[in-house]
């Protein structure tokens, strides 16, 4: 589940089955939303998970749902999130838990990025004795994540969200789907689709190196690397990114995260006992986790291993010499010597006769019955034979062959983000196992990706649509398309697949490769820049610059920008802008020479040069005018002033 801000819902308001009032919205995710609400009977809060609608209706997702009721139920411990209830109304499907106001691991390393060797076991231990609590019911959790581990308000940690959930056999149980989070698979339940309870160990060995490094250990952009690195690449140590982590957490991780599922601690018991011991060597800690975090829980019972079953005792098969040479070694008794009583004497020996026949009758017998018994098991149906290996060969492929070996074979398909449709991922038996002769083998085949909604991402940062999109089984292209926007920069505009572009909400194939096209924020502002400064900063960002004009201007100098347009409103690298250049203020110069010359000559001069003019004392009649002649301009003649301005004419009375 991630957190997400308030929003409308119709739900919020409503009361289900008459019981639970739902107050607001805590939480939204792939499958469900959780809300907050007051059971009316009891008078409590209680969390209401509710499936979404879409899902409702589809009967797989709502058996998964119900899973989870049926796993959560039972489990009853401390650092578990307790599930009350579970039922539906008007196509509304829902569980009610346990109400924990808290934040989640993820909200810590958010806020904190990583955390003191001392903090992340001191929250580690009690998930551990959680995780051990849904082992020992039997209850794998299959999703592990610092998403799915809750810090309550009262210094309580908790695992939630089981909805992945399902029964565990005292080994491993093959899967029904790769679900969950790739950045915490096991390399088991990558490579070969098998889970067992060391596959959740190898998850919170995950958690412990990313609560100290304050990363994970292994990223990428595509989900698939991310999953071969997990079946091929060692787990680094934490001290490699933190030279103050202690060689014991080192190891602590190291041992959780191994490779192989037998290297691995067998259990969750284990696991804590080797952590509390490492707490102990610590001492205190002084870090900014709540007080109440550190409590430690009740003490693990280590258990033992199961043996291993006996194995089964071996039919020995006699061939006929064998048994004739049996024969042979069996004498019968002897008769005693002639006497006087013939007739005993021959009574004797008939009865001798009869014993050697009967003895030598049961070893051909025990000879017939071993050999029938070497042919049943040997090459009859009660043979055991090899079962071969099809996994990664085509559905039809794998059965062809194990029908030629004599198996009867059943087929399950799955959806599989990684192998390709019509593909056998695993077999149970597994390949290399004895079965007998005429038993069914069950293939799992991969139906190929399913198709998952695209999330609410536009507008969201571009590390949160990344994860949200990878988290729902889409591959990010890493390519990134670029738009200039009134958006901030990194800020997530639209989506594509190919040329296509996606929509949010819309159903697409999971490993479908997603195009994020990012802002870049807004066209830099060049207004008031020199010509030359305004085009050295748009070419930087990566623009085109065009003059569209240059225009006088009373109050933009001589040079600089006095606007800019935008082809477009959202503009790419390499579109252009046009920008206005300030020719400065329409100067022209006041005609000389006018001195001298009549006022009537000189005031045409002036208005034909577009100057508004002035007569000093304009009081002289038409005929006046022509007599009296300029003594001057003011401004003075040859002086640069503005076009349109006013010039006054002075002017002196001429005899003649």
């Amino acid at each position: 589940m991630t957190e997400q801000p308030p929003i409308s819902d119709p739900i919020v308001g409503r009361t289900i089955d008459g019981r639970y009032h739902i107050d607001e919205v805590i939480a939204s995710g792939g499958m469900a939303t959780v809300y907050r609400a007051t059971d009316v009977r009891l008078q409590r809060s209680v969390a209401v998970k509710v499936m979404h609608a879409h899902l409702a209706a589809d009967q797989q997702f709502r058996d998964r749902f119900l899973s989870e009721a049926l796993a959560s139920a039972k489990l009853a411990h401390p650092n578990i999130v307790n599930v009350y209830d579970q039922g539906h109304e008007a196509g509304l499907w829902y569980l009610v838990m346990e109400y924990v106001p808290n934040i989640t691991l993820r909200d810590l390393l958010r806020k904190r990025r990583s955390l003191s060797p001392h903090e992340a076991l001191s929250i580690f231990s009690p998930a551990l004795a959680g995780l051990a609590a849904a082992h020992d019911a039997g209850i794998l959790h299959r999703d592990l994540k610092p998403e799915n581990i809750l810090l309550a308000d009262d210094g309580r940690v908790k695992l939630a969200d089981f909805g992945l959930a399902r029964a565990v056999s005292d080994h491993t149980s093959p899967t029904q789907s790769l679900i969950g989070s790739v950045a915490y698979m096991s390399p088991e339940l990558l490579s070969r689709g098998r889970a067992d309870a060391r596959s959740d160990i190898y998850a919170m060995g995950i958690i412990l190196y990313e609560m100290l490094v304050g990363a994970r250990p292994f990223r990428s952009k595509d989900a698939v690397q991310i999953a071969l690195q997990h079946a091929n690449d060692p787990v680094p140590l934490p001290s490699a990114s933190n030279p103050n982590i202690p060689v014991d957490v080192d190891e602590l991780v190291q041992w959780a995260t191994a490779k192989q599922p037998d290297d691995r601690p067998r259990n969750a018991h284990i696991l804590r006992e080797q952590t509390d011991d490492i707490i102990a060597t610590l001492g205190t800690d002084s870090g900014s986790v709540p007080p109440a975090v550190l409590q430690r829980t009740a003490p693990t019972r280590v258990l033992t291993s199961v043996p291993p079953p006996p194995e089964l005792a071996r039919t020995t098969v006699l061939d006929t010499a064998t048994a004739q040479s049996a024969a042979v070694a069996i004498k019968p008794p002897q008769p005693r010597q002639p006497g006087n009583d013939v007739e005993k004497l021959q009574r004797l020996g008939r009865s001798g006769s009869r014993r050697g026949g009967m003895l030598l009758l049961i070893v051909l017998l025990l000879a017939a019955f071993a050999a029938g018994t070497g042919w049943y098991f040997g090459d009859g149906p009660g043979a055991m034979t090899s079962i071969p290996d099809v996994t990664s060969l085509s559905e039809e492929e794998a059965k062809a062959t194990l029908e030629t070996q004599g198996f009867l074979v059943e087929s399950t398909r799955v959806h599989d983000l990684n192998i390709p449709s019509g593909t056998v991922m695993s077999t149970d038996p597994s390949g290399g196992s004895n079965a007998f002769t005429g038993s069914t083998v069950s293939i799992v085949v991969s139906s190929g990706p399913a198709n998952a909604k695209i999330p609410s991402v536009i507008g969201a940062d571009r590390d949160a649509a990344t994860e949200a999109l990878e988290e729902r089984g889409f591959v990010i292209a890493t390519k990134i398309n670029y738009r200039f926007s009134t958006e901030a920069a990194d800020t997530v505009l639209s989506l594509s697949a190919g040329k296509k572009s996606i929509r949010e909400g819309q159903s697409v194939r999971q490993g479908t490769k997603i195009s994020l096209t990012l802002s870049l924020g807004s066209i830099p502002s060049v207004v008031g820049s020199t010509q030359e400064s305004a085009t050295t900063t748009l070419q930087d960002a990566g623009l085109k610059v065009r003059i569209a004009s240059t225009k006088f201007s009373d109050t933009v100098a001589k040079g600089l920008v006095i606007s800019q347009s935008n082809e477009k409103e959202v503009m790419a690298k390499g579109d252009t802008v046009s920008l206005v250049v300030s020719k400065g203020q329409d100067l022209v110069a006041i005609p000389t020479g006018m001195v001298g010359q009549s006022v009537d000559s000189a005031n045409a001069a002036l208005e034909a040069a577009g100057f508004d003019v002035v007569i000093d004392n304009d009081w002289l009649p038409d005929v006046t005018k022509q007599l009296a002649t300029v003594s001057r301009t003011d401004p003075a003649e040859g002086t640069q002033v503005k076009r349109g301005s006013t010039v006054t004419i002075y002017w002196t009375f001429t005899s003649g």
